[in-house]
Order: structure tokens, then sequence, then C-alpha cells
């Protein structure tokens, strides 16, 4: 099953991904921590 996140960490997280494709450097330590923020309620609301 896939995991579910909300739309602005999916946006965040295409945009990384689109970043690192190009090696550009333009996302925050706030952009990332969001994507880490939905990543750790996923887990913890799926497997606790």
């Amino acid at each position: 099953m896939a995991p579910v996140f909300s739309r602005s960490a999916w946006h965040c997280t295409w945009h990384l991904i689109q970043w690192e494709r190009r090696g550009k450097a333009t996302y925050t330590h706030q952009h990332i921590d969001a994507v880490r923020t939905e990543w750790a309620k996923f887990v913890v609301k799926t497997y606790m």
C-alpha cells in the first residue's frame, strides 16, 4: 500500500526530486522538514 501524504508534502517531495535531477540547491531545511514531518505522521498513524 502506498503511503498517503498531504498535497503540500507531495508537492515538496516532487520539487526535491526535480532539484536532485538539476543539481541546484534551492530548497531549505524547512522544505525538507515538512516532508519529514508528513512521513513521521504517516508512520505513527500506520504502525503504532
